[in-house]
């Protein structure tokens, strides 16, 4: 095929399927924007409170060489902090696990893992949204990848501090990782034989906005008790009983972290 009938054969898809070559457009500006923040991770390395929760799983490691002995010690570690500290024992927990335990050279993992929570966490959220509330985007997943590749593109690139949010393990982790956890659990929440997927004539009334409410709010996981019209998330009783295991697991880990939302 000649170059000139191969040009013309493109602007005639375009001009059929716009979405589709914006999409494809899209996807390619936002794998170039994330060559260089991929690229910055090998100059990372441990700093701040990398040292201070890191320090005794670190000496464990170079002691033992023994994945089971670094988690018995981080354990111990988040009982220690949670009852002298602070109570955020899911995150401080990880925090003890720093790529920079086993050596310096793994701390470029950070910005991978980092990136690959904020990242995916983001496309499951946008793909419920639209999927559910949108009916032209359902439709079309070229429509959804244009959308979610902006959200992306916009997220990674204007961070107020890209170092905090991505290359410092200890801070990344307390708020961007567990940012992307919200987002996970609060898309897991709405999942069929959870809360259910039916829609509301009040987009506020459906399950998943519900359950994003609910632990946005981050709720003491006893005030969770549903049945009871004075204990439950919103004091009206609104969850049924056989949602109640799901949604304290989900309160349990969300609360355990810090959520810059």
């Amino acid at each position: 095929m000649r170059k000139g009938e191969l040009g013309v054969q493109i602007l005639k898809q375009w001009k059929t399927e716009p979405e589709k070559w914006l999409f494809r457009i899209l996807l390619v500006v936002f794998i170039a924007s994330m060559v260089p923040v991929l690229y910055l991770s090998r100059y990372g390395f441990p700093n701040c409170d990398d040292f201070t929760y890191g320090l005794e799983t670190h000496r464990v490691w170079n002691a033992t060489h023994s994945f089971g002995e670094v988690l018995k010690t981080a354990l111990a570690v988040t009982k220690e902090t949670w009852q002298l500290w602070q109570g955020t024992w899911f995150s401080i927990f990880l925090m003890t696990l720093t790529p920079g335990v086993f050596g310096e050279k793994w701390y470029f993992l950070t910005t991978l893992l980092m990136a690959g929570m904020l990242g995916g966490s983001i496309c499951v959220l946008m793909h419920t949204v639209f999927f559910r509330y949108i009916s032209r985007a359902k439709e079309n997943r070229y429509l959804r990848g244009i959308c979610t590749l902006t959200v992306l593109f916009l997220t990674f690139q204007t961070f107020v501090s890209p170092v905090l949010a991505l290359y410092w393990y200890n801070g990344s982790l307390h708020y961007v990782f567990m940012e992307a956890v919200l987002f996970f659990c609060s898309v897991c929440a709405a999942l069929p034989g959870n809360i259910g997927t039916e829609i509301k004539e009040n987009p506020l009334d459906d399950p998943f906005c519900r359950s994003v409410r609910t632990v946005r709010r981050g709720e003491p996981v006893d005030r969770l008790t549903v049945g009871d019209p004075d204990r439950t998330a919103d004091g009206m009783g609104v969850f049924p009983e056989k949602e109640k295991p799901f949604l304290v697991f989900v309160s349990a880990c969300l609360q355990s972290g810090r959520f810059c939302v």
